[in-house]
């Protein structure tokens, strides 16, 4: 895997660590090297169900060191993003993005509830939305 921002060995460990909890999690999603003009660079996780432009997760590093993940059920599932504003604020980068130098210091307990019931809510979103289209 090539990384957008050539990451040092400590950044590789803490995407790895990242990447590890997401596949633990969510076993049902596939994985890749992102191939479009947003997600090149970095890992991205599928619902296999989903429209193929349309990310559950997106991990990566950035030039100053830290990891970002981008969290589609933040974005699309308001509950949870109610649920975990205070815990992630510190975090947040965008309206469903977070970085960090170490994994370690995140909230094991909200990205656990955003991959483990998130994953499956953010994949009805993307189904409703299916539908709507047809």
């Amino acid at each position: 895997m090539s990384y957008r921002h050539n990451p040092n060995s400590t950044t590789l460990a803490e995407i790895d660590k990242t990447l590890q909890f997401i596949r633990e999690r969510a076993p049902e999603l596939f994985e890749r090297e992102g191939a479009t003009k947003w997600t090149e660079g970095h890992r991205v996780f599928f619902d296999p169900e989903g429209p193929d432009d349309q990310y559950t997760f997106m991990v990566g590093a950035l030039k100053n060191g830290n990891v970002t993940w981008h969290m589609m059920p933040i974005y699309a599932v308001p509950e949870l993003k109610e649920r975990w504003a205070t815990a992630l604020r510190p975090f947040l980068s965008g309206k469903s993005c977070i970085q960090f130098k170490s994994f370690d210091e995140l909230p094991q307990d909200a990205l656990d509830d955003i991959v483990r019931k998130g994953t499956p809510a953010f994949g009805q979103v993307l189904n409703t939305l299916k539908k709507k289209k047809r």
